[in-house]
């Protein structure tokens, strides 16, 4: 018998996605989540958005065959891209809460993909499938990721330079974050 193929659309959690700075400022409702430096207010002060999906409505048995977060880049400020490099996704187990220790702790595997290489505002994705397969085969509901930028996370230039990608509470209308996971049943 062929097993059909499913696909499930997950939104972002709204209480585990948000932003993290090196100061341990947690922004986990409303804020303004970035990626990025604010070299502007305090040379050196960067950030990284966290992002969260529940896995559990997917059937027990599902074999993933693909999973793709897809994230609205929804503005920039200042010259991100030319001064930080691209934004890199790093797959996480940060639990079921945001804290300090999530702007670099928690890492289950970094640098799993690139998401974004330019300003261009509109949505950007990477497969994250491999890490979705982990978190289903290590028992975990929950698959989340952090963004971050390739080449440092400040360049300590007293210029803000910013990537905004969209959060469960601040998306644009009808540009939440989410993970698309194709699976056969």
């Amino acid at each position: 018998m062929t097993q059909s193929a499913s696909t499930a659309r997950l939104n972002s959690l709204a209480a585990l996605d948000g932003s993290v700075n090196t100061l341990g400022f947690v922004a986990a409702q409303g804020g303004s989540p970035a990626t990025g430096d604010s070299d502007f207010f305090m040379n050196g002060l960067s950030q990284r958005q966290l992002f969260s999906f529940d896995l559990s409505s997917l059937p027990a048995g599902a074999r993933i065959e693909s999973a793709t977060l897809e994230l609205y880049q929804s503005r920039v400020a200042g010259d991100p891209y030319g001064k930080l490099g691209n934004v890199i996704v790093d797959h996480l187990a940060y639990g079921s809460s945001l804290d300090a220790s999530d702007y670099s702790g928690g890492t289950l595997q970094g640098a799993i993909g690139t998401l974004s290489t330019s300003p261009t505002v509109e949505y950007k994705s990477v497969d994250v499938t491999t890490a979705v397969e982990g978190d289903r085969g290590a028992g975990r509901t929950l698959a989340q990721f952090r963004l971050r930028f390739s080449v440092r996370d400040s360049n300590q230039d007293r210029a803000t330079d910013l990537a905004f990608f969209s959060d469960a509470e601040l998306s644009n209308p009808g540009q939440p974050p989410q993970l698309t996971v194709r699976y056969r049943d």
